[in-house]
């Protein structure tokens, strides 16, 4: 019988950590009911690498933790993967790596050539508007679950990926070979065999 692989925990309050330090990886995470923040950081001392970045791979854990509001991501930290629902109602992420943008109620990626791609809206009230102030791509799953009524300073949106409005409720995902944000064609799709315009629909920058 194969065993079962050892991760090195590390323990912050109520939030354990389970990192993969063969590969610098987060990839497992509890949280105790009643914790607002989860830091996301790693002890260096536990690589096998002296100098490393390190990556929270956590889009395959299907865990949800709803009180959490505040994420903060350590500086050695490059690249983040997660699903809306496992912190649905987060509001805040703090940043002290240059890679995500700091004090936004959403997850940023600030990429190398500086351009903003918007990795988790998480889950918005209806209430709410989506402000993709700056923001010029929309990756995959970004919006899903997000409830949001509204989406607000789009004029930096330049595109989404393929499954960017999966599972996303104010969004147009493209029934009609487009996709579309707020009557602005972000994408057509590449094996539409037409599409379906309104009067008012209009093209984003390509």
């Amino acid at each position: 019988m194969q065993k079962k692989k050892q991760y090195y925990e590390i323990k912050d309050g109520g939030v354990t950590l389970y990192w993969d330090m063969t590969a610098n990886v987060l990839v497992d995470i509890d949280v105790q009911p009643g914790v607002k923040t989860v830091n996301l950081f790693a002890e260096k001392t536990a690589s096998k690498y002296l100098y490393s970045t390190y990556r929270v791979k956590l889009e395959n854990v299907y865990k949800q933790f709803p009180d959490v509001e505040e994420l903060h991501i350590e500086g050695d930290i490059q690249q983040v993967s997660i699903r809306n629902d496992m912190f649905p109602n987060v509001k805040l992420v703090k940043s002290d790596s240059d890679r995500f943008v700091d004090g936004a109620s959403m997850l940023i990626e600030v990429l190398y050539n500086m351009n903003r791609k918007l990795l988790n809206a998480f889950y918005m009230h209806p209430d709410m508007e989506l402000d993709l102030k700056n923001i010029k791509y929309i990756a995959d799953y970004a919006l899903n679950g997000c409830l949001a009524s509204a989406a607000i300073n789009c004029d930096s949106l330049n595109d989404a990926a393929p499954k960017a409005f999966s599972g996303a409720f104010m969004f147009d995902t493209g029934d009609d070979g487009l996709s579309v944000i707020n009557d602005a064609v972000l994408k057509v799709e590449p094996d539409a065999k037409s599409v379906r315009l309104s009067k008012r629909s209009k093209f984003s920058k390509l």
